[in-house]
């Protein structure tokens, strides 16, 4: 089901890309699917990604990995239970901070998004964790922002644990947007509330399964060349598409999951493949009339 608002601005690529990895929360036997959403600026990648009210996300502009161990440990049980993702609006001030708190953080998030964390011992925090925290990450960040390839945000390893979404506009998409800003109707604000906190077992087809896999394979190479110092053959390979195979399962899933069905379907397959043109680095123009 599609999200609408009044004028959507060419903007549902987006938002809807946004609304399955949160749903992709509730997919029962699943990790939280990560993302990093990636445009130039004034793209409106941070104010699509604000529109959304998740009862199981927590939004952090700038954080450390003792901050957020911190808000976990504070938490409720009952708010453990249901945490899925975490939105970074904007990537810019954790990559500002320092190297040594970027690569702190960079690695608790790691181990939330794959295996989850189990426990964080400091000297003001006692945390504990059983089952395991699984959180899926959000981040929007751009070009300039994501850093040139000495980045600790364009590691492989990082990479590899999300799924890439890059978009830009069309000359007349942005002479649009310009004149939508003039008549003051982005002061017109919508919000987007989930509340939804059960877990749903989704089934795939085999026939889809093997579709998927080519896609896996295809999101896989273009992670490992943009996170690649060196372009050759020499530095391609490492990754076979295990990791990019389940994610790819899961968001197929998050989006039956959306249309109200248990099973995938053809249909659910297509808006896979229209969002798929999106899974890259390429900074594809959104198709916009």
């Amino acid at each position: 089901m599609a999200l609408q608002e009044r004028k959507t601005l060419g903007m549902e690529l987006p938002r809807q890309h946004v609304h399955y990895i949160l749903k992709s929360g509730n997919v029962e036997g699943e990790r939280p699917l990560s993302t990093l959403i990636l445009a130039y600026p004034e793209r409106a990648k941070t104010t699509e990604v604000m529109k959304f009210n998740d009862i199981g996300a927590i939004v952090k502009n700038d954080l450390t990995a003792y901050g957020l161990a911190k808000i976990i440990a504070e938490m409720k049980q009952v708010e453990k239970a249901i945490l899925h993702h975490l939105i970074i609006p904007d990537l810019e001030r954790i990559g500002a901070r320092n190297v040594t708190v970027r690569q702190q953080l960079l690695a608790t998030l790691q181990i939330l998004m794959q295996e989850g964390l189990t426990s964080v011992t400091t000297h003001e925090i006692q945390l504990e964790c059983n089952p395991p925290i699984r959180l899926g990450v959000i981040m929007c960040t751009t070009p300039e922002d994501l850093g040139d390839k000495r980045s600790i945000f364009r590691r492989l390893s990082f990479l590899s644990r999300l799924i890439p979404f890059s978009y830009d506009f069309s000359k007349k998409h942005r002479a649009d947007i310009l004149k939508y800003i003039e008549e003051a109707d982005h002061l017109e604000r919508q919000h987007f509330i989930l509340k939804d906190q059960s877990k749903t077992k989704v089934t795939v087809p085999r026939e889809f399964v093997d579709r998927v896999n080519i896609c896996a394979k295809i999101m896989a190479y273009r992670i490992e060349e943009f996170a690649s110092k060196k372009k050759g053959k020499e530095q391609m390979g490492k990754l076979v598409g295990i990791r990019a195979k389940e994610d790819l399962l899961c968001y197929l899933k998050a989006i039956a999951l959306v249309n109200h069905r248990t099973e995938v379907t053809e249909e659910d397959f297509e808006e896979f493949e229209r969002m798929f043109r999106h899974f890259n680095f390429g900074l594809k123009e959104l198709d916009y009339k």
